[in-house]
């Protein structure tokens, strides 16, 4: 499974061509353009334009030159987005669901990690160095608990921040989560 990327087969049907070349209407890259099977990578642009157009061109068959279109349409990567959790200092965990904005064919991997505030790492809770997380192909959600330590003093609210990165087959609407410890 490749997000981002289409496999691209053309064929000739009249004559052998002598040479076949792709081109494309945006910026992005051919993996290999004189072949008549290869993949196509559209670049940013491409993505932001959501098309282009990509042409196959077949000399040599002949006395002419032929060429056909297509358009390829891009869909956008789906996003993902962390919510805020407020937690009792003694429930034990506070569960943050990292959410997928539309499931896709591939697994989404991104890396979770957490940051001190008000709250610290070791005496409020135990914080999570950067580990990665997936959420698998057609799924849209997944959870990270981080332990709440309880310390029995008598204190306000304390925050923490749990912080999601570095996502593979997605992009991010909301990449920080906040926990807040009453």
């Amino acid at each position: 499974c490749s997000l981002g990327t289409a496999t691209l087969s053309g064929n000739v049907t009249s004559g052998t061509p002598g040479q076949t070349t792709w081109g494309t209407s945006g910026s992005g890259t051919f993996a290999n353009d004189n072949a008549l099977s290869t993949v196509y990578t559209p670049s940013a642009a491409d993505k932001l334009a959501g098309s282009v157009t990509l042409t196959l061109i077949a000399t040599g068959t002949g006395n002419c030159t032929s060429s056909d279109n297509m358009v390829l349409n891009i869909q956008s990567l789906p996003s993902l987005s962390i919510n805020d959790v407020n937690i009792n200092e003694a429930a034990g965990n506070a569960t943050f669901t990292v959410t997928l904005s539309a499931p896709v064919a591939c697994d989404v991997t991104f890396d979770v990690a957490t940051a001190n505030n008000t709250a610290l790492a070791g005496s409020d809770y135990t914080g999570i160095a950067t580990t990665q997380y997936t959420i698998t192909a057609g799924n849209t959600k997944a959870s990270v608990v981080v332990p709440i330590l309880n310390d029995n003093v008598l204190e306000g609210d304390e925050i923490f921040y749990v912080n999601i990165s570095n996502a593979q087959n997605a992009t991010f609407l909301k990449a920080q989560g906040i926990g807040t410890i009453d």
